[in-house]
């Protein structure tokens, strides 16, 4: 698609998408049950620098998104144009989120919106729940798109992190499962800062990370018939794993799959299986055959594949 000379690699939402993934989110979180503390993580009211990641969805509409992916583009267009720093176009962007009164997806991150399009239906019976854990987002303003909370983006259009993936994910019922994708850290990273390893800008500890993972599974899991959840990669697993049942020795989570494949832990009450990084070379394959059978997910999407 192109937007005047900015090219947009993925599609963008219509005003429909728009809404139902709005009805989605009010329906899992209703403006009652948005504590303090869930409300304090999301960071809605704005007291992180780089909170702009996700969207108050009781206030958003269609119209407010839209206008700031609208900004976003012209602000790419200057960027690309020469003569601004990373963390000028960080700012700039940050400025634009205020002003409209929304962040940058329509509700907790742009994976998020997409699997709850793809997996949620409000309307229908709330049977099966898998919340899944990553880390964090990428840098403000490093994508090669621009900034958007309109782009149609998420794991069902990223073949590469499919293949370690359950088969359920990829249901085409709704609900059975509902797969709710988390950060761990939900901001983004400071404009200018590396995309991976462990976020050390200090306005936002692990260990309330942590708790606000906690607050989000204890709104959402009484809504579901069955909860289960999911990490993916080394960091998430560093900082869930104190808090899993049993404990288990301080090893990596690829040393943790090798050692005891298939096994589920339990996370504030939930089964709980921690898995490397759908990106990473190399999974254990017994460990994912295994775990998501337990599960109840079916089997890894590489053995689908390869038939």
């Amino acid at each position: 698609m192109v937007t005047d000379t900015i090219r947009i690699k993925h599609r963008l939402y219509d005003r429909a998408h728009v809404a139902q993934i709005l009805a989605g989110y009010r329906t899992l979180f209703p403006s009652g049950e948005i504590t303090p503390a869930l409300r304090s993580y999301w960071g809605w009211d704005r007291k992180r620098a780089w909170s702009h990641l996700t969207t108050d969805f009781h206030a958003a509409t269609p119209d407010k998104l839209l206008a700031l992916h609208e900004t976003s583009v012209n602000i790419e267009r200057q960027c690309r144009a020469g003569g601004m720093t990373a963390t000028e176009k960080g700012r700039q962007l940050v400025a634009a989120a205020e002003s409209e009164g929304v962040g940058f997806s329509v509700g907790v991150n742009p994976w998020t919106d997409n699997l709850l399009l793809r997996t949620f239906d409000p309307s229908a019976a709330h049977r099966r729940l898998v919340v899944v854990v990553g880390h964090d987002w990428y840098p403000l303003g490093a994508g090669k798109d621009p900034e958007s909370p309109m782009l149609d983006q998420g794991l069902h259009w990223t073949p590469k992190y499919q293949g370690p993936c359950p088969e359920a994910f990829f249901n085409s019922t709704k609900n059975n499962p509902t797969v709710f994708f988390i950060n761990l850290f939900p901001d983004f990273r400071a404009p200018g800062n590396t995309k991976i390893g462990a976020i050390k800008d200090g306005l936002l500890s692990y260990g309330q990370c942590v708790e606000g993972l906690q607050e989000v599974l204890r709104i959402l899991a009484p809504k579901f018939e069955r909860t289960s959840v999911i990490s993916w990669g080394g960091e998430a697993w560093r900082h869930m794993a104190p808090l899993a049942k049993p404990q288990t020795r301080k090893v990596g989570v690829k040393k943790n799959a090798q050692a005891y494949p298939g096994r589920l832990l339990e996370f504030a009450g939930h089964e709980y299986l921690a898995m490397s990084h759908p990106s990473m070379p190399n999974q254990v394959a017994e460990h994912l055959r295994i775990g998501f059978a337990a599960l109840g997910l079916g089997r890894p999407m590489f053995e689908i594949r390869r038939k």
